[in-house]
């Protein structure tokens, strides 16, 4: 028995992250500690053994969760690091990391904004609409090789047969970026087409380069997301979409090229969300009865409760410690609030624990009354 620790990395568009493991020896047992962060600032700590276990428990513990984040890109970290002091790496029982992981897909992420601004996007043509899916991000390439589909992460994600058996019928090599939506891919962009590369072109010619690749090949289980061009079209669609109580608008510049990652200020992005409603990415910390689950995140180092949801019956129940997707009006203030009318939408394999943290939630608004509140 011997105390470990390692540090990863992953770095991703504009993500550089930092993820810190160890497995410690305390006087009563055994702790699994870890730190996240991005590289070069300090990093939020904390622990996966509130109080200590035995080693056996413990080691399970640690090399479940360095193979969790070595599986969603994370590599061994061998730079000098400027956020923690260096450590001795002790390698556990996983298997390699690999640098192409996230070199296969790397999308451009949307950049929220307020629906206060949402005028300045409607107004003329420099803008194009489309409605925001509520699925999960994907990335499908076609080669000689056949059709190989991947998440927001790079990660090689399961594709759905009949979709990808459709997909097989379009000629040539593509690489496509959209939504998986059930069984349905709903495309919004083609990153390459033939042997050219499509990234450092419009996005008005990209959208025109999908619709012709995609010419004759679109049915239930490959859409292309139709497109508002207009201040009129997008004003329109605008408000049947409010009106439908769907999940929100992606505004994209007509003249800009794709560019990986997420732009840190919507002055500069090119590409936004707005949405009509909240949601976030939750920790599952517990079974309830009566198909019930608890639901945590990640606040000043350490998870706490911010309520319970139900699962409906046409979803599977998640495990604990599984990632989840929730749908809600706003939240009450933490620490000690909880989330206000959740729904449950489904898993999510995509998110880092760390990004589970009370920075997503949209806090109730101050003074607001709800009808059934006194």
């Amino acid at each position: 028995m011997q105390e470990e620790s390692i540090q990863l990395h992953y770095r991703e568009g504009s993500s550089d992250k930092l993820y810190l493991v160890e497995l410690k020896q305390e006087p009563s047992g055994w702790v699994v500690n870890f730190a996240y962060g991005r590289r070069g600032r300090a990093l939020n700590a904390s622990t996966k053994t509130p109080s200590p276990i035995p080693y056996s428990a413990a080691k399970r513990k640690y090399d479940a969760l360095v193979a969790e984040k070595m599986g969603k890109g994370y590599g061994v970290y061998r730079g000098a690091s400027s956020a923690i002091a260096p450590v001795t790496v002790n390698s556990p029982s996983v298997p390699p990391a690999t640098t192409a992981q996230s070199a296969r897909f790397l999308p451009q992420l949307l950049c929220p904004v307020e629906e206060s601004a949402v005028e300045t996007y409607l107004s003329g043509d420099r803008w194009f609409m489309q409605e925001k899916k509520d699925g999960q991000r994907c990335g499908i390439r076609r080669s000689p090789a056949g059709v190989e589909a991947y998440n927001r992460k790079g990660q090689v994600v399961t594709l759905g047969g009949t979709i990808e058996a459709y997909l097989k019928q379009i000629p040539g090599n593509f690489l496509l970026d959209g939504e998986l939506v059930g069984d349905c891919f709903f495309a919004f962009d083609v990153l390459e087409s033939g042997s050219s590369n499509l990234r450092s072109t419009t996005y008005e010619n990209r959208l025109a380069a999908l619709s012709s690749l995609l010419r004759g090949y679109t049915n239930e289980y490959i859409r292309i997301v139709p497109t508002a061009r207009t201040e009129e079209a997008k004003r329109t669609l605008y408000d049947l979409l409010k009106e439908q109580k769907r999940e929100g608008v992606v505004f994209k510049k007509r003249g800009a090229p794709h560019v990986p990652g997420r732009s840190n200020s919507p002055a500069t992005a090119t590409q936004v969300k707005v949405k009509f409603y909240a949601t976030c990415t939750a920790i599952v910390t517990g079974i309830n009865d009566q198909r019930s689950i608890r639901l945590g995140l990640f606040h000043q180092g350490a998870i706490i409760n911010v309520g319970n949801v139900t699962i409906p019956v046409n979803h599977e129940i998640p495990k604990a410690d599984d990632r989840v997707e929730i749908r809600y009006l706003y939240a009450y203030p933490v620490p000690g609030g909880s989330l206000y009318q959740p729904v449950y939408l489904g898993l999510r394999t995509d998110v880092d624990e760390a990004d589970c943290n009370t920075s997503q939630l949209k806090f109730k608004p101050e003074g607001h009354v709800e009808e059934d509140e006194s």
